[in-house]
């Protein structure tokens, strides 16, 4: 498999390195942290989060449709970690 290199602050590194479990890498980590920016994700968790019970279809369908646009015009700089 092929790979990058990438830097990063000593902060970061010292965040990700808190969040690494002996046997994974600082990849694992940082895959794990992408995978669950996801906006399917996100709209999972709302649609079944007794929380958002109250929410009705248009309202869910109105912050779908945002999410999706945001998810279209989304740069990774954007990433707050």
């Amino acid at each position: 498999m092929a790979s990058k290199t990438i830097s990063v602050t000593e902060e970061v590194y010292q965040m990700l390195k808190n969040l690494k479990l002996p046997h994974e890498s600082f990849g694992d980590i940082i895959k794990k942290l992408c995978e669950e920016k996801t906006v399917k994700n996100l709209l999972t968790w709302i649609d079944s989060d007794p929380l958002w019970s109250d929410m009705s279809d248009e309202e869910f369908s109105l912050i779908k449709k945002n999410l999706m646009r945001e998810q279209t015009t989304f740069t990774p700089t954007q990433v707050d970690f």
